[in-house]
């Protein structure tokens, strides 16, 4: 019964214990086998061959095993390292670079070179063969994934490179399987390159990063799901599958992993077990009504909420004294970002930070900024507040570059960019003041909400409907680029003041509006030329309409108020200065949600860089 192996680590053999599962019972498998000649757990035989062929079959036929208990609709990640053919017959680090396992090695016999395929120095290529012998077996290869290490254990060759990454194949068993690529984009993991350090877990100095895994977790099953990993090390893919609300079956068949294995599950479970849950959006929301505050987290933008002349950035997070969270993000720039390195990379990253709190500051009228910060601590709520402050660019030290990342001060704060994500941290740190606040961790907290159901009735959250609430118009254009990249026109839109054939206004500007918009949603704006009020963010109003052929613009009466508060205020552009795409892009907005309040009022707001893309593309 495979209720008898669920969320639980057995020590044993694996080959034997997978007898036990029954056929198609398993929806993930995530798992990296003793590598050959690497490494010796326990009194395994798989990686202790002669021959690494004979290493490359017995996977191989392993796999197979696997097969049969994956169901049908399953994912297989599979992660195996590759070795150099040594002196016996696999590479060996000597000195400050030996392991604590390399005594096990002078004991493990392995075949002759043979001159061809076997011999000195020579890269096995063994993934690649697991892989290739795996898919004569009938495996289908989804992706190859390249694993890249920024602190990869030290492999000390004087005549060749260092080895930094690994592969991880995920494979499947039918065509028709489980992925969802868009909770993949979400996770900005939805390309076959991922960079994510080791993480030694006491003797077990192999194991996966949890950040690895998850994303794997996530995007290949669903929650109750079952995720397996036949050789479970020090238990991460377990600790990973309940952090992601999934099931875990774990083999291993080193006695002391085990145990550390159990341990961790043990302290995980009991840990997040005292911890309260806070969903970050909840807390946004929850915060805005209980002090009445406009709410500006929808589109991304620097601040999350805004009350008065305040803006407020909105921060929950597990409590841990000191926390780095994210404060943005440079996806836009990511090019641009890689070519810099050191101080001139820092000083970067704190002008695109500040252009973009600028900008808020401008659109909203916002004089000051602090962060409410809600951390969540055993059994308890410690909320306390700092200031929101822009980055100090001519005090930019203590600048330290890594592989996968660089972190820096400004004499205020601490700064950490992490390359592959392209995002920015801020460290924050709990003052002694906090004040904290009791939690009740409840057993069941879905049966108090049936109660308070049947004794009050629940009101549903309203959903905006897209093109009845609002729709999303780009700021930009395509028309005039042949390289397909989004640009501003320079003779239309908001660019229109510098258009041919009469004398315009430097204040003669609109908002395009798409034909498609009037397609699919013929209803959503007043007819042509009608006024309608539209309220900018600061609550302001201006006299505005639709016209022009088709209903393309989007205009205000008069045409200069448009101007004077998006080009010269909120954009800081001087009067002739032409708005560009690139000026866009460094405050991380490129569109503008109108929403409708009723037929006669409107409003107008920022969105996030591809919002338009989004909108125009999402099935209604």
């Amino acid at each position: 019964m495979i209720s008898d192996y669920l969320n639980k680590i057995v020590c044993g053999d694996s080959e034997q214990l997978l007898n036990e599962l029954p056929n198609d019972s398993i929806n993930l498998i995530i798992t990296s086998p003793p590598y050959f000649g690497c490494r010796v757990y326990g009194n395994e035989t798989m990686g202790r061959e002669e021959n690494p062929l004979d290493y490359v079959s017995n996977i191989v036929e392993f796999t197979n095993k696997l097969k049969r208990v994956l169901h049908k609709q399953g994912s297989f990640y599979l992660n195996v390292g590759d070795v150099y053919f040594g002196t016996k017959g696999f590479s060996r680090n000597k000195g400050r670079y030996a392991r604590k396992t390399d005594i096990h090695y002078k004991e493990h016999k392995i075949v002759k070179p043979d001159g061809k395929y076997l011999q000195y120095k020579q890269l096995l290529m063994i993934p690649e063969r697991i892989a290739m012998g795996m898919q004569e077996k009938g495996w289908l290869l989804r992706n190859k994934i390249v694993w890249e290490k920024p602190n990869p254990v030290p492999s000390y060759s004087p005549d060749r490179r260092y080895p930094v990454y690994e592969h991880i194949f995920h494979f499947v068993k039918s065509r028709k399987y489980f992925f969802d690529l868009e909770i993949a984009k979400k996770l900005n993991n939805h390309r076959d390159i991922y960079r994510n350090g080791i993480e030694p877990f006491g003797e077990h100095q192999a194991s996966f990063p949890i950040s690895l895994i998850k994303p794997l977790i996530l995007t290949t099953s669903k929650e109750d799901d079952i995720v397996l990993d036949p050789f479970m090390g020090s238990g991460t893919t377990a600790v990973a599958a309940l952090e992601t609300k999934r099931n875990y079956i774990g083999f291993e068949i080193n006695d002391e992993f085990c145990t550390i294995a159990n341990n961790r599950i043990r302290e995980a479970k009991s840990f997040e077990s005292k911890i309260p849950f806070l969903y970050y959006r909840v807390a946004e929301n929850v915060f805005c009504k209980a002090f009445s505050a406009e709410n500006l987290s929808r589109d991304d933008l620097a601040y999350d909420a805004r009350k008065g002349n305040l803006g407020i950035g909105l921060k929950t997070f597990i409590d841990k004294g000191s926390n780095l969270e994210k404060v943005a993000e440079f996806n836009a720039f990511s090019n641009q970002l890689r070519s810099l390195q050191g101080k001139s990379l820092a000083i970067k990253l704190s002008e695109l930070r500040n252009a973009r709190i600028l900008f808020a500051n401008r659109t909203y009228g916002i004089d000051n900024g602090i962060y409410h910060c809600v951390a969540r601590g055993e059994k308890a709520l410690n909320i306390f507040e700092t200031i929101y402050d822009l980055i100090d660019t001519e005090n930019i030290r203590n600048v330290i570059s890594k592989v996968a990342s660089i972190t820096f001060e400004d004499g205020k704060n601490d700064y950490s960019f992490n390359f592959s994500k392209t995002t920015l941290y801020k460290r924050f740190v709990a003052p002694q003041n906090t004040i904290s606040v009791d939690i009740d961790i409840l057993d069941d907290p879905l049966e108090l909400i049936l109660q308070l159901d049947k004794q009050k009735g629940l009101v549903a959250t309203k959903f905006e409907i897209p093109g009845v609430d609002f729709v999303t118009l780009p700021l930009y254009s395509l028309k005039e680029s042949t390289t397909n990249k989004k640009v501003v026109s320079q003779k239309s839109g908001l660019n229109q003041w510098n258009a041919g054939g009469r004398k315009r206004d430097v204040g003669e500007v609109y908002i395009p509006i798409p034909i498609q918009i009037h397609k699919r949603y013929p209803d959503f704006f007043p007819d042509r030329e009608t006024p309608f009020n539209l309220h900018i963010p600061t609550g302001e109003v201006l006299n505005a309409k639709v016209c022009q052929e088709n209903g393309k613009a989007l205009m205000t009466n008069p045409n200069r108020a448009l101007s004077d508060w998006l080009l010269r205020k909120v954009l800081s552009l001087k009067e002739g200065e032409l708005l560009t795409y690139e000026k866009l892009s460094t405050l991380g907005i490129d569109s503008v949600r109108i929403s409708k309040i009723d037929r006669r009022n409107f409003k107008i707001d920022f969105t996030k860089l591809d919002n338009y893309e989004v909108f125009i593309n999402k099935k209604n």
